[in-house]
């Protein structure tokens, strides 16, 4: 929460003392920009994703599970854009698959074979902010560095996850819902006359952090409730964004 903290106060100053703000208040033909957008991309998992304990009895078993990486990241927005600064509300997919389980509790060590996964479905609501003026490329071309942040909700749905050693067989199959935050970084390549159609459009390369917040609670099929840690992913995408208006 202290990340979060920080990066919350960073963007706030950024956003407040941006000099761009005055230009586009004053600014008579940018005016408001409705717009709709596609992505596609990679995410990286950078946590494991259960580190956990049966709540119930907390020596009866623990488990270290890494998610394979990369998955493939879908996404879709909608949004506002005001000059210097977009609004947008954007939902976004990845599912990740994981490998043998190391599973230890009393009686032992075990490995267990079954392939689980994890998917998360996101929703965000995000403000992005463009560093400085664009960056002319041709005519027709220019280029904007932006900074975002936002809040959201998720979606976690786990599959096929054991819990247990071989002789329960336990498994977690179930959804959760969690909060979450992400930062991004990225490039807007704004193209005029965009398809010939008289507007623009981008095609926009970008880095997100994307977190849950806090831990998620889930139940396995012996009964035994699992406290899990959140996911943690840097992802990797290109998009392309068309204005309506």
């Amino acid at each position: 929460m202290k990340h979060i903290a920080g990066f919350a106060l960073m963007f706030s100053v950024m956003f407040a003392s941006h000099p761009g703000f005055a230009q586009y208040e004053e600014s008579e033909d940018y005016g408001t920009h409705f717009y709709g957008g596609l992505s596609i991309g990679a995410s990286f998992n950078d946590s494991y994703f259960i580190e956990a304990e049966n709540q119930s009895n907390l020596t009866f078993f623990s488990n270290d599970i890494e998610l394979d990486s990369p998955s493939v990241l879908f996404g879709g927005n909608l949004g506002v854009d005001f000059g210097y600064i977009r609004l947008e509300g954007d939902l976004s997919y990845r599912s990740f698959d994981a490998g043998a389980t190391t599973l230890v509790n009393g009686n032992g060590t075990f490995t267990n074979t079954q392939k689980g996964s994890v998917s998360l479905l996101n929703f965000m609501f995000s403000a992005y902010l463009l560093l400085g003026p664009g960056i002319d490329l041709t005519d027709d071309t220019f280029a904007n560095i932006f900074v975002g942040t936002g809040l959201g909700f998720a979606n976690v749905s786990v599959s096929n996850f054991a819990t247990n050693n071989a002789s329960q067989n336990a498994t977690v199959d179930e959804s959760t819902s969690s909060g979450t935050f992400q930062f991004s970084l990225g490039v807007d390549f704004i193209i005029n006359n965009m398809y010939d159609r008289g507007r623009p459009g981008a095609i926009t390369f970008q880095y997100r952090f994307l977190g849950t917040i806090g831990d998620l609670t889930l139940t396995d099929s012996a009964g035994n409730e699992i406290l899990a840690d959140g996911l943690t992913a840097h992802e990797f995408s290109v998009g392309i964004r068309y204005y309506f208006n």
